[in-house]
């Protein structure tokens, strides 16, 4: 047994693992054709003549929902839009609130990664049962029962302070 290890190989790989791939490619009978502004469709072929660029390993399911915090170059944003299955080329995508255009930014599953706080953040927290105690602290730890530990309490929820206050209290 021997492995090729190209350009192709994390794909030979996810399918050896039960994976799909899609392209944009198109393929027909004698040939197939490549082009960026396709959607993203299966690829059953297990044929890679082009481009990388033009193969994916089919993502997850989305593991992300509306109001989780992502990190995108070490800022934390807010999810508005989740776009599943059933939203064509969109599928796979999510969009966060920009807060300087006040509007939305589309990005890929792929190139993102949920927020999660780390030692020393500044971080809003705030209980399960009484919303109404909200506190600016620095974040400690996780507890071993899932809560959010600072130097006072240990709290239920916890939001990146992005200089605003958070979005539970703005609505």
């Amino acid at each position: 047994m021997y492995a090729i290890n190209d350009e192709y190989a994390e794909f030979r790989k996810a399918l050896a693992d039960g994976k799909e791939i899609e392209s944009k490619v198109d393929h027909f009978a004698g040939g197939s054709s490549s082009d960026e502004k396709r959607p993203w469709k299966l690829d059953t072929s297990n044929k890679f003549v082009h481009d990388p660029k033009y193969y994916r390993i089919k993502p997850d399911k989305p593991e992300f929902k509306v109001g989780d915090w992502i990190v995108i170059k070490d800022k934390p944003y807010k999810i508005v839009t989740v776009y599943g299955p059933s939203s064509g080329d969109l599928y796979g995508k999510v969009a966060y609130a920009n807060p300087v255009t006040k509007g939305a930014v589309l990005v890929d599953i792929s190139s993102i990664k949920l927020w999660e706080p780390q030692p020393d953040e500044w971080c809003w927290f705030w209980d399960d049962v009484d919303d109404s105690a909200l506190v600016l602290e620095k974040y400690i730890d996780l507890t071993n029962t899932g809560l959010y530990k600072t130097d006072g309490y240990n709290w239920g929820k916890c939001e990146p302070f992005i200089g605003e206050l958070p979005t539970y209290v703005k609505g």
